[in-house]
């Protein structure tokens, strides 16, 4: 639970910085020109080519390491079960007065006997 708010004011964060223009001109200056904001330093690109490489590393590291649910089978077979109860349900209740009067009279024909 926590790792979703995290991850959601992360978003939020990024999507209200990502609007403002000046940041997202800094940022485009840093990834494709290895200008470091505030100072007038610039990374060759050699150094750009190997940030880039290890971010996309970790990134694929990241994604392979992810659970694969094709069809999210876990789900289906709780929606399954579910659905079972329900309609076992259903007929236990269509049941339950046809049985209740089956006892009935039984009882009933027995006590005249």
């Amino acid at each position: 639970m926590k790792r979703t708010y995290l991850v959601t004011l992360g978003l939020i964060g990024l999507i209200v910085l990502g609007t403002q223009p000046q940041f997202a001109a800094v940022i485009i200056e840093f990834m494709f020109l290895g200008m470091i904001p505030g100072t007038t330093l610039t990374l060759p690109f050699w150094v750009i080519g190997s940030f880039y490489l290890v971010v996309i590393t970790a990134g694929l590291v990241w994604i392979s390491n992810q659970p694969l649910y094709i069809g999210d089978q876990p789900h289906q077979d709780k929606v399954a079960r579910a659905l079972a109860r329900q309609k076992i349900a259903r007929q236990i209740a269509r049941q339950e007065p046809a049985i209740q009067r089956a006892q009935y009279s039984t009882q009933a024909t027995e006590t005249n006997a």
